[in-house]
């Protein structure tokens, strides 16, 4: 019981971190607006700048491996189960693991140039449109894939919660933020995937579930 629960703690503070770093991930770059070339290069010539790609690249990888300590708690606070429920929590595991996945991916691509330039003497492309091309497409990974990842786990994490009689509200919320995690072509949807996060992980913190302490007493009956 004290190992679960040291468990669950340590699921909890990453589930938190997870949903800090991707946050501040997102908000600290401040790309250009609009798709004027001479702009973005201009943008990559301030060393300032590349070392804001360069953080917002390790939060996201840091934020990603966060998320992957996170998972471990789907199966001790509700219950990996057999049957439907396992397949529940396979599903959301797998979907779940996915998205940390694609976090790691997308915070590589998102520093690569900047990484380049400040760590491996590279210049800056003179193409904007090649910078602009190149920083499209990892914020693209991580909205579009990574959005639709997250609504699948998102699904199959509540249809479990609800099926081991957890918290009915987490559930509830956790269809709303898959509705966001589709819609996650623009950033703003995305946050719901932080928001959902930091309540599971405060459920994780507050301690064992009534589900999982229902079961030892149906067992001694």
């Amino acid at each position: 019981m004290n190992e679960a629960r040291s468990m669950e703690r340590i699921a909890g503070i990453s589930g938190l971190l997870f949903a800090t770093l991707f946050v501040v991930g997102a908000l600290i770059a401040g790309t250009p607006d609009g798709d004027k070339p001479a702009k973005w290069v201009d943008f990559y010539n301030d060393s300032g700048h590349r070392m804001q790609l360069i953080i917002q690249g390790y939060l996201w990888v840091i934020a990603g491996l966060a998320l992957m300590v996170f998972l471990v708690a789907a199966y001790q606070r509700f219950g990996a189960g057999t049957g439907t429920s396992g397949l529940y929590a396979k599903v959301a595991g797998g979907a779940a693991a996915l998205f940390g996945v694609i976090l790691l991916v997308g915070g590589v691509m998102m520093a690569n140039v900047a990484g380049n330039v400040a760590f491996g003497g590279a210049n800056v492309p003179k193409d904007g449109d090649l910078l602009i091309q190149l920083s499209g497409q990892g914020m693209a990974l991580v909205l579009l894939a990574g959005g639709l990842s997250a609504a699948l786990a998102f699904v199959a994490v509540s249809l479990l919660i609800i099926r081991e009689q957890g918290p009915r509200w987490l559930a509830v919320l956790g269809f709303v933020a898959a509705i966001c995690g589709i819609l996650g072509v623009v950033f703003l949807p995305m946050v719901a995937v932080s928001i959902w996060t930091i309540c599971a992980a405060v459920v994780l913190l507050r301690g064992p579930s009534q589900a999982a302490a229902r079961k030892p007493q149906a067992a001694a009956a």
